[in-house]
């Protein structure tokens, strides 16, 4: 059985979380909701009013014990030198 790991990073909905884990269990199987973890500080890009995605990407922790981890966050994430045209 796969067991997939929902991450939320950062203050995310109830609702939404518990949307996931059911629909991703019906598909998968076994799910498991984590504690809330916190967005690294020095993920935030005050200038562009987002998160550094890989400063977050590296905050989440490993799947230990499970075939995956799905980070869930509700703030707007980019990745340097991919969408340089927006400054």
């Amino acid at each position: 059985m796969t067991t997939i790991l929902l991450q939320p990073m950062g203050a995310v909905d109830v609702d939404l979380i518990s949307f996931l884990h059911d629909e991703l269990g019906s598909l998968f199987g076994a799910v498991e909701v984590r504690p809330e973890a916190l967005i690294p500080e020095a993920a935030r890009v005050p200038g562009r009013g987002q998160l550094a995605g890989g400063l977050v990407l590296s905050a989440l922790p490993a799947p230990e014990g499970a075939e995956a981890v799905l980070g869930v966050i509700e703030e707007d994430l980019f990745v340097a030198r991919t969408n340089d045209s927006i400054r």
